[in-house]
């Protein structure tokens, strides 16, 4: 009961907002960057260790003509501590709430979001074979809720005098766990066009996806492109490999085109270019990829193919 009165207590006594300034000046010389937290930063140790806060900025390098890198209204992540020391990882939420993200092209081509490379490390000696199996970092991992809600990513190229913008992104990730499937759902606005997707991945596992994790999705872009996806994903967290199979219904590619504002150019008989679906499987790694079995309708056309 003291041990418990004391991690209640603790936090009114921790002003976290008090070293605002010190990792301000860490970021600074990390990354070159300023960083300004400009509300409140609260901290929980029970029941949960959390941490809150509010009105983030990170700004650009003065090569940029726009203020912000990153901008993130509020933040909340909620983990249970003593689990932790068995490596049971079991997190109430994360939630990020309005994060805006500018990636942005100079004049000069030179970009905002390189914060300088580390030194690249050294290969293992040819013959060496596989490194050897390291256990598992986590046993269990249990999470209600992972959350992004009303994101912006823009993206600005001055060379061009171009930008576009995913708007209005929300993602979510509930009931996470190692046993079960995972549910996801995800809707936006790319350049002010509607786009989501929703499905499923999973169970993981308690190797960590070294086995094949299924996958299902299926994705509705800007209301003339539905598109479909199931298969599975292996080795998530050394070397990614992925076989899935896609499909997309039948659609008209004159009316898709034109709603992203690029109209296709005028042809002979005004009628082609206004049935088209396909489905391909495909094979991929961190090196290559490869389709197979690829079926594309056009048309009254019909075109099979490979490629790697």
């Amino acid at each position: 009961m003291v041990v418990i009165g004391a991690l209640l207590i603790i936090p009114n006594f921790i002003d976290a907002g008090r070293y605002k300034p010190e990792i301000a000046k860490y970021v600074l010389e990390a990354t070159g960057r300023t960083l300004d937290l400009e509300g409140d930063v609260r901290l929980s140790l029970f029941p949960w260790a959390g941490l809150t806060f509010s009105d983030l900025r990170m700004g650009n390098p003065p090569a940029f003509t726009e203020k912000d890198f990153l901008a993130v209204k509020s933040f909340d992540v909620r983990v249970k501590l003593w689990p932790l020391l068995s490596k049971q990882v079991e997190v109430d939420r994360l939630v990020v709430i309005e994060p805006r993200l500018f990636l942005v092209t100079n004049k000069d081509g030179k970009v905002n979001w390189k914060f300088g490379g580390r030194p690249a490390k050294t290969a293992p000696p040819a013959g060496s074979g596989p490194p050897p199996e390291t256990a598992p970092p986590i046993a269990s991992l249990l999470v209600g809720e992972i959350s992004v809600q009303n994101a912006l990513i823009a993206i600005i190229d001055h060379r061009r005098e171009s930008r576009r913008e995913v708007s209005g992104l929300n993602a979510s990730l509930r009931d996470v766990s190692l046993d079960r499937p995972v549910r996801l759902t995800l809707s936006a606005a790319v350049d002010q066009k509607p786009l989501s997707a929703e499905g499923r991945f999973g169970p993981i596992g308690r190797n960590l996806g070294q086995e094949g994790v299924p996958l299902e999705l299926t994705a509705d872009a800007f209301g003339h492109l539905r598109l479909k996806a199931r298969g599975t994903v292996a080795n998530l967290l050394v070397a990614p490999q992925a076989r899935i199979e896609v499909e997309a219904a039948e659609f008209s590619p004159r009316r898709l085109f034109a709603e992203l504002g690029r109209p296709l150019p005028s042809t002979a008989d005004p009628r082609v270019l206004e049935r088209m679906s396909f489905k391909a499987g495909v094979t991929a790694d961190t090196g290559a990829a490869s389709i197979s079995d690829a079926l594309l309708i056009l048309d009254d056309s019909k075109l099979r193919l490979t490629a790697s």
